[in-house]
């Protein structure tokens, strides 16, 4: 019996498929130009197939939302959601209520040309239509709010002569307490009208001492 030398068979285990999982945040004014981020202003997390509960990260200055590297180990089709959270941090801001699914598609090419790694592919859906590109989240301040605070001085049904009485307006803390800083004082005019002005509510970052309650004599 002869032996016919045909060759050798050598297998090679596939190496991990890996994709990166991003997103960018983008800050609007209420001019719609951008504003420049100072890096962990926003929480986003991300839910789906492998993970415990959920991914949370948050926005570098450039805006850059990173998830992180995702490796695999077998072909499949794996999907996950990508969301802003709601956390309100900022009082006067519009969050971005999209939610993004992300489906990664895991296969095994067997022609010679493979690579010897499972092959990743990502696609994206944006509250359930087809979306191209990296899911974007767009945050825009809101208008300041205005409010004209005015009040009448009379004397027995007369109107007060002008500067006849002073009145003052303060702003209380959380705690009722009196912030003497923030204090107005103004005199009626002739008509007996007491005009505090305009308060501008504008305060991006919203403190809870700040204009919560004001307490006029």
């Amino acid at each position: 019996v002869k032996l016919i030398d045909i060759g050798s068979f050598v297998n090679t285990t596939r190496s991990d498929g890996k994709i990166q999982l991003v997103a960018n945040k983008t800050m609007l004014g209420v001019d719609y130009r951008d504003i420049e981020l100072k890096g962990d202003e926003f929480t986003f997390k991300l839910t789906g197939d492998g993970i415990d509960g959920a991914i949370e990260v948050k926005n570098d200055k450039d805006g850059n939302i990173n998830f992180g590297e995702f490796t695999y180990d077998k072909e499949g089709t794996y999907t996950y959601k990508i969301s802003e959270v709601m956390d309100q941090k900022y009082s006067n801001i519009y969050y971005d209520r999209s939610v993004y699914t992300a489906t990664v598609k895991v296969t095994a090419p067997n022609d010679l040309t493979d690579s010897g790694s499972f092959e990743t592919e990502v696609t994206y859906k944006k509250n359930g239509i087809s979306y191209e590109g990296t899911p974007e989240f767009i945050n825009k301040e809101r208008k300041a709010a205005k409010l004209e605070l005015q009040g009448l001085k009379t004397l027995n049904g007369m109107s007060a002569g002008k500067d006849e009485f002073s009145f003052v307006m303060v702003d209380l803390d959380q705690y009722g307490n009196e912030i003497e800083e923030t204090a107005r004082n103004v005199k009626n005019d002739e008509n007996g009208l007491i005009n505090f002005g305009t308060l501008v509510f504008d305060n991006i970052e919203f403190n809870p001492k700040e204009r919560l309650l004001g307490k006029v004599y």
